[in-house]
């Protein structure tokens, strides 16, 4: 699971955070270089917030709409899931019934550490003493440093600790 919320976007968050910022082709090329990081089939979910992200829409717009807010791109043997605009308890339902989440630090990390979900959650480096200091006791949290997407997609440290996390499962 994936979880592309505002916080990847400085324009929506906070403006002194590294913007993350992924365009649409920048989103294809993270979630197969995702899929390709290990030897396993699966499936990958994209979730957002409540904030609508044009960004998304472009991303989407050769996905199958499945229903209201649900759409399906097939990719080889593996599905990606778009769940436009998710409330709170489907994140929560789809976090429990995840292996694996990459989200930005936050509320949904909370959540996986509370259903023992691996997670790689990104961080502003300026805000690491405050980030450990909520995020110290979660077991199952990697955090990793906030880059811009450009440099994110072709960060082979990145996808090792992905391929590790996804294969300890």
């Amino acid at each position: 699971m994936i979880h592309l919320d505002e916080k990847w976007y400085t324009k929506f968050y906070y403006r002194d955070f590294t913007d993350i910022n992924p365009n649409p082709a920048q989103l294809e090329k993270l979630v197969n270089n995702i899929l390709n990081s290990t030897n396993f089939e699966f499936d990958v979910i994209l979730t957002t917030g409540s904030k609508k992200l044009d960004v998304l829409e472009q991303f989407t717009k050769d996905f199958t709409l499945i229903k209201k807010n649900f759409y399906e791109k097939k990719k080889d043997k593996n599905s990606i899931f778009f769940i436009k605009e998710t409330s709170f308890n489907d994140l929560e339902y789809l976090v429990k019934h995840s292996s694996f989440l990459v989200c930005c630090e936050g509320g949904i990390s909370h959540v996986s550490h509370n259903f023992k979900v691996s997670t790689v959650a990104f961080y502003e480096k300026n805000r690491l003493q405050h980030t450990k200091y909520w995020t110290g006791h979660m077991t199952k949290l990697s955090l990793y440093e906030r880059k811009e997407m450009h440099d994110l997609i072709d960060d082979k440290k990145f996808y090792n600790l992905i391929s590790d996390k996804i294969n300890l499962n």
